[in-house]
């Protein structure tokens, strides 16, 4: 795990920390349930494809000439 790696996975346990605490409230297992989350959240990261589809116009527009 690189170091961007490890930078989004302790985003992703803010995240999930932040989702935990105002759903239950505090618990004394709450941090250690975030970063199984975020674990949780990188591995299925891994399986996504890499980038999103690119949108591309069908048809070339012209300009029209002046008359």
């Amino acid at each position: 795990m690189d170091e961007n790696d490890e930078h989004m996975r302790d985003l992703m346990a803010m995240f999930a920390m932040c989702g935990l605490i105002s759903h239950e409230g505090q618990r004394p297992n709450t941090v250690q349930t975030a970063y199984d989350l975020a674990d949780a959240m990188m591995d299925y990261r891994k399986n996504l494809d890499d980038g999103i589809a690119s949108i591309t116009s069908k048809r070339k527009y012209e300009r029209r000439a002046k008359d």
